[in-house]
């Protein structure tokens, strides 16, 4: 009998052929024949439907099955015309229904859903991408989500002091608490935690959760990513899509013309605690003008107040040691246009001293954020040194 050759992969030569010839096949050409796939098994299940008399719970399971290929369907035909650039990421991230109850409660638009360990839930997760809330047992449903700002990691008691109660948690000793439940070793003031920074908060009404069933398992102890172009991503989107008439779900539109990265963080109205995390990353930690690096003595500055331009952009702040954050404020030392650092000559009149900031008087700024977009605005110092530094 004849046989065909092997390959080193241990694939038969013929097989190795069809291989090839399949990579050659066109991109379009691929997805219409896994989209008539998945037309005919909807089909099959139908019709078997038909035959028989379906529990609630398949009918619904079906009629997931029925919009998560309708959407992927318009995803996949999105990703082609745009040249791969319409696929969008989200993220559904296991919640603790305290922490839910508690943002839930005081419609917080911005949150810290911190996780227990420093240890980061994902890479490379795009700012801006959707981030869904999905309860832990008994409820798991998708409750709410948000928009992705930022991960970091900070010491406990210092993710209180820039969140507060957006912690999920209505005192710092019980974010301590809260935390410890979910550690093996109980937390201290100073445990780190990961702090995933949530901007663009939505809640769902409980007649708008929908549950996740079999899309997600629940082995999984603390999320999963998923694509908008495969069934199952698809299916989650068509549901949120569902609940909320569309609203949080981005259009081609926005991710074809990069809605997401740098791009959203300019142009999203980020919070108190957004601007704070963002800023202490930026300068590394770092005080801008000494360049101090202990965390605890640390402030995020704005250079031109909230109250007169009420944007959040890392450009209009500075990461300050905390005597310098309340002399910047007052006025008695800025810094120019050119990251020189002035010192007002009030400080020596006002309170005969001062030889520790002289010392700094002329010096250029000792830390800055790696990226030149994140550098401070030098139309925000020009107005700090016209309407608030005082010689």
């Amino acid at each position: 009998m004849r046989t065909s050759a092997r390959t080193c992969s241990g694939r038969s030569g013929r097989n190795s052929s069809a291989a090839r010839i399949a990579v050659r096949v066109s991109p379009r050409r691929w997805w219409m024949s896994n989209f008539m796939s998945q037309f005919e098994n909807i089909c099959t299940q139908f019709e078997n439907m038909a035959q028989s008399s379906p529990s609630e719970g398949e009918r619904q399971r079906l009629g997931r099955t029925v919009r998560g290929a309708t959407v992927g369907a318009t995803w996949r035909l999105r990703a082609l015309l745009q040249g791969g650039g319409a696929t969008m990421l989200f993220w559904l991230g296991v919640t603790d229904n305290r922490w839910f109850r508690h943002v839930a409660r005081s419609r917080s638009d911005e949150v810290n859903f911190w996780q227990p360990s420093a240890r980061a839930p994902f890479t490379g997760l795009p700012e801006g991408t959707l981030f869904l809330f999905k309860l832990k047992a008994p409820h798991n449903h998708v409750v709410g989500g948000g928009r992705f700002v930022r991960f970091t990691r900070l010491p406990l008691v210092t993710a209180w002091e820039v969140f507060e109660q957006q912690n999920g948690a209505s005192s710092l000793s019980e974010l301590c608490s809260l935390i410890s439940s979910h550690r093996a070793e109980p937390a201290s003031l100073d445990t780190e935690i990961g702090c995933t920074v949530l901007t663009d908060v939505f809640y769902l009404r409980p007649e708008q959760w929908f549950e996740v069933g079999d899309r997600f398992n629940r082995n999984i102890m603390v999320g999963k990513k998923y694509d908008s172009t495969e069934l199952v991503g698809a299916s989650l989107l068509a549901d949120l899509q569902s609940a909320t008439n569309g609203q949080w779900v981005a259009d081609e539109s926005e991710v074809a013309q990069g809605g997401f990265g740098k791009p959203f963080l300019q142009r999203a109205r980020l919070g108190q605690g957004s601007f704070r995390t963002l800023v202490i990353d930026a300068y590394q930690r770092r005080c801008a003008i000494t360049g101090e690096h202990t965390l605890p003595v640390l402030e995020a500055a704005h250079i031109k107040p909230y109250s007169i331009e009420p944007v959040h952009h890392i450009s209009n702040g500075m990461l300050l040691r905390s005597d310098f954050h309340k002399l910047f404020d007052a006025g008695l030392v800025t810094v120019e246009p050119d990251l020189k650092v002035r010192v007002s000559g009030r400080i020596r009149d006002r309170y005969f001293n001062g030889k520790a900031y002289y010392r700094l008087h002329g010096q250029t700024l000792a830390a800055l954020p790696l990226e030149s977009i994140d550098h401070p605005n030098a139309a925000y110092l020009r107005w700090h040194n016209e309407n608030r530094f005082v010689e």
